[in-house]
This record gives C-alpha cells, sequence and structure tokens, in this order.
C-alpha cells in the first residue's frame, strides 16, 4: 500500500487496504470465533460487511475501529462499475489513501487489543 502510495496509485492502494482488511478478518474469524453466524457458516462466502459487524458484536473492535472498518468498506466499494459510472466518482487522492491507511491501522490496533 505503501508502494501505491509512492507511486501515485491512489486507487490500487485503497483497493489494497480493503483486501488486508478483508483477509485480516476472515483470518480471525476462522481462529477465534464459532463456526456460525446465524445461518451462515464459516465455509459460505462473507462479505465486508458481515466480518466488521461480526468484530464488533464479538467485541474484537472498538468503536472507533469498527467506524474505521466501516470507512474502508465503503471507500473501496466506490470502485465498482456501477457506482462509478453511474453517479460524480470520488477522486482518489494521496490523502484519501492516507486516511484510509490510519483507518486500517486503528483495526489492526483494536483486534490486538481485544483478542
Amino acid at each position: 500500500m505503501k508502494a501505491c502510495e509512492s507511486a501515485g496509485a491512489y486507487l490500487a492502494g485503497i483497493v489494497l487496504c480493503g483486501a488486508a482488511r478483508e483477509y485480516i478478518l476472515t483470518a480471525w474469524i476462522r481462529a477465534f470465533d464459532v463456526p456460525r453466524m446465524g445461518r451462515k457458516k464459516l465455509i459460505d462466502r462473507w462479505d465486508l460487511i458481515h466480518l466488521n459487524n461480526r468484530a464488533y458484536e464479538n467485541g474484537w473492535f472498538d468503536d472507533k475501529a469498527f467506524r474505521s472498518a466501516e470507512r474502508i468498506r465503503k471507500v473501496r466499494n466506490l470502485v465498482h462499475p456501477n457506482w462509478y459510472a453511474g453517479r460524480k466518482p470520488m477522486r482518489f487522492t494521496k490523502h484519501v489513501l492516507e486516511e484510509r491507511l490510519e483507518d486500517l491501522s486503528a483495526a489492526v490496533d483494536s483486534l490486538h487489543r481485544n483478542i
């Protein structure tokens, strides 16, 4: 993600930020959680909103980390073609990437404190 920032590839860095969050949460749930969320088994496809909610419900995320994780999810979702083509797209700048990297740090720090 820092290499993307150095290269000016801010959109790629933001996508990687979301992918890192998703991977970390999936690994955490597989390591520390019960095998179900309602009717969903861990082998089922989960999306980032469900992973964020699960981490918050289990106390792995404090309020700040949950809000940070949701910002990452929402900004990452802005790259989907349907959203991007149908509205006035957001500019993906160095500042936006730096904010998402701070959000990622807040979420990871919360996981480390609460697990």
